[in-house]
């Protein structure tokens, strides 16, 4: 369904030319900061919802809104918080939706517990990557988190721990909402190390292939 608003009025070459304009659906934002809205707007289907959209199926969206703001706000630390929304049908058969949120304090990080076990533990080398690590005051980010985890994974699969895995991986959220605690524990298992290097069916004489080999058994 095309939603009409206007029709605009062109001359080209000597004929009226009449190009529709089409109306466009509309979600607003208020009270949210430009990464909180960010996040909405990724996280909330009814955003990329269009005037073609059938009226009942805007309706179930926008219902399931709550659900998807309540998730884009939590991810940065909002956990409280006060929303009011509304949604309404112009006449062109198009829609427009409004997000009012009244934000609380967001969650601090309150405890970082951060423990990497097995040979990695004394590998004077291996990096942690502390500057990505969450930080005791901190406004609690899920995401900022996830990107912690997985550059630990990383950099010890660099290292040689193939075997590398997560033992345990927690944030708790006081029940006030007020504060959040971080354990992660990492267990490296054990460092792989190069063995004989061969060559299969060679081209090239094997004292050329070597020549490429910059490592040692």
């Amino acid at each position: 369904m095309i939603c009409w608003r206007k029709l605009s009025r062109f001359l080209l070459y000597g004929i009226a030319v009449f190009v529709p304009i089409v109306a466009s659906a509309e979600v607003t934002f208020s009270g949210l900061t430009a990464d909180l809205e960010r996040n909405a707007r990724a996280l909330m289907p009814v955003v990329a919802a269009s005037c073609d959209v059938t009226e009942w199926r805007v309706e179930r969206l926008f219902r399931n809104s709550d659900v998807q703001l309540r998730n884009a706000l939590e991810a940065l630390g909002y956990y409280r918080y006060e929303m009011q929304k509304s949604l309404s049908f112009a006449e062109t058969g198009c829609w427009q939706a409004s997000f009012t949120v009244v934000l609380g304090e967001p969650v601090h990080v309150r405890d970082v517990s951060i423990t990497v076990e097995g040979e990695a533990r004394s590998d004077t080398e291996f990096d942690a990557a502390p500057e990505l690590q969450p930080q005791v005051g901190d406004v609690l980010d899920h995401g900022a988190y996830e990107s912690y985890k997985k550059s630990i994974i990383s950099k010890l699969s660099t290292r040689g721990y193939f075997d590398v895995r997560l033992t345990e991986s927690r944030v708790t959220v006081d029940e006030h909402l007020q504060y959040a605690d971080i354990a992660l524990r990492v267990e490296s298992g054990p460092r792989y190390h190069f063995g004989e290097v061969h060559f299969s069916e060679p081209i090239l004489s094997p004292k050329i292939l070597s020549s490429f080999v910059r490592f040692k058994k």
